[in-house]
């Protein structure tokens, strides 16, 4: 399916091209803030400007690539492929990137930087399950659900 095939609002477009500009520069400050508090805590010399600096190098070659891929799912199956490999070697490029500028804006060794990125990508697992099983309980239909089958406060022994 082609571009010409599909119609879309322009309004639309620029709206959501706006938002999605609006939430990556957010996301990359609120990332760049995480990073900061963890490799503080584990003892790095770096600063928030450091945190930032390195979440925008690590994220600027995956961005490119999937920009890139995009243009090329356009051309159907083949562009897709070639999309998937950019997005591949783009992908392990900002990884590196942003692993070895932790090292060395932080001044920390490659183990403080595997350690902390796990801590990160820990809490940020819990937060996401956290407000996932709390945000289902907000459903009423499944909290009905729940308390059908929630045990008796007090149980009796015969």
């Amino acid at each position: 399916m082609c571009i010409r095939d599909r119609s879309y609002d322009v309004q639309t477009l620029g709206l959501a091209t706006i938002s999605l500009i609006f939430l990556g520069i957010i996301g990359t400050l609120g990332a760049s803030l995480l990073v900061a508090i963890t490799f503080s805590v584990l003892g790095g010399r770096g600063r928030y400007f450091h945190a930032l600096a390195s979440t925008t190098l690590g994220l600027f070659a995956p961005s490119l690539a999937f920009l890139v891929a995009a243009l090329f799912s356009l051309a159907g199956i083949s562009g897709v492929v070639v999309g998937f490999l950019v997005v591949l070697f783009l992908g392990l490029l900002g990884i590196a990137t942003f692993v070895r500028s932790i090292k060395e804006m932080y001044k920390v060794d490659y183990i403080t930087v595997w350690i902390g990125i796990s801590i990160l990508g820990l809490s940020v697992a819990v937060a996401l399950y956290a407000s996932a099983v709390f945000g289902i309980v907000q459903i009423p239909e499944l909290s009905k659900l729940s308390q059908a089958f929630q045990l008796p406060q007090t149980l009796t022994l015969p």
